[in-house]
């Protein structure tokens, strides 16, 4: 008797477990049309009102592209929902269809009511917009017209006249008789964005700059300048004196002044400047790794220059760092 009583316990259990889940996986498929639904006023929307913005021989394709893709309910995770769906068709479930109805009534409808209001769109989401790499954010944007108009144009070697980075190094080595342990271009991206009008410390000092490029651009004759830096107390015994070809990064300097220019600045740049700042160097770093031209010619130098009591950080230690680092990987002579 005791038995009996028990294997009906256990059964009646495990058959609320399964009406529990039969009924989640009702309320998740009535969030996903509710999703599809407010695509699809969000589509006609665009058409009707924003069609300016869509090519005229396919307006109502672009639009519908426009509303699915990058969807989190992507097609290929329709199909289980689609085949649930038909499922619950063949049996004509009343009761199944009765509770997608209320759920849609008591879930779905207040959902696409905040999707509406953009309630579910939060500072998380944009940030993980800015770090995806889509190229459309500010700091891809600005890594690559960095890239583009200055560090592909000037520090390649070309096989005209116009001299690379490695060369123009070379000469200034043989014209004023000093040590470039590292034939690269370092790029300064400090957090803060703040790079000062004189880069400079107690162990680092701007010296004479490399021979000026001169480039055509846009049929104007841009002349391009790389500075040099001389780094005292360099090597294991710090009596070395090394230089190196140094520079802060131009965008990150105009983006700091947009930031606290009242015309230029917007809410969410202000939250969003670290992320932002972040993607320029990842996706900086990716397009100088990866082109044959300037992989070996770029070094960046992501650092915080701000101390834990709010001072600033002597950037000649942290360049001197970075230059003891490499010439110990490269096996490089002390001299």
């Amino acid at each position: 008797m005791d038995s009996n009583v028990s294997h009906h316990v256990a059964d009646a259990g495990e058959e609320s477990w399964i009406h529990i889940a039969y009924a989640q996986l009702l309320t998740a498929i009535s969030l996903i049309g509710a999703e599809l639904l407010y695509r699809a006023l969000t589509a006609s929307y665009e058409y009707i009102v924003h069609w300016k913005h869509y090519p005229p021989n396919r307006r109502l394709l672009s639009v519908c592209t426009y509303a699915l893709a990058k969807s989190h309910v992507r097609t290929y995770y329709m199909l289980p929902v689609l085949i649930i769906v038909l499922f619950l068709i063949q049996r004509n479930d009343d009761s199944a269809w009765e509770y997608i109805l209320k759920s849609f009534n008591v879930i779905s409808l207040p959902y696409i009511v905040l999707r509406i209001l953009c309630f579910t769109y939060t500072n998380v989401e944009l940030a993980r917009w800015i770090r995806s790499g889509s190229g459309l954010d500010y700091g891809t944007g600005m890594a690559s017209n960095y890239f583009h108009g200055y560090l592909h144009l000037e520090l390649p070697e070309t096989g005209h006249q116009t001299k690379g980075l490695t060369e123009r190094i070379q000469d200034y080595e043989d014209t004023e008789g000093v040590y470039i342990p590292i034939k690269k271009l370092f790029i300064l991206i400090p957090q803060s964005l703040h790079t000062k009008p004189k880069i400079q410390s107690s162990s680092m000092h701007a010296v004479k700059h490399l021979e000026t490029v001169i480039l055509d651009r846009g049929g104007v004759k841009r002349p391009f300048k790389n500075a040099v830096y001389r780094v005292s107390g360099c090597g294991p015994e710090k009596n070395l004196t090394w230089y190196v070809v140094l520079e802060g990064a131009t965008p990150m300097m105009s983006f700091y002044e947009g930031l606290t220019y009242r015309l230029t600045c917007t809410g969410e740049m202000y939250d969003m400047k670290r992320e932002i700042t972040l993607q320029f160097y990842r996706a900086l770093k990716k397009i100088v790794t990866n082109c044959p031209d300037t992989k070996d010619l770029v070094e960046l130098v992501y650092y915080n220059d701000t101390t834990a009591e709010g001072d600033d950080v002597d950037v000649g230690e942290v360049v001197k760092e970075r230059l003891q680092t490499l010439v110990s990987k490269s096996g490089l002579p002390l001299k």
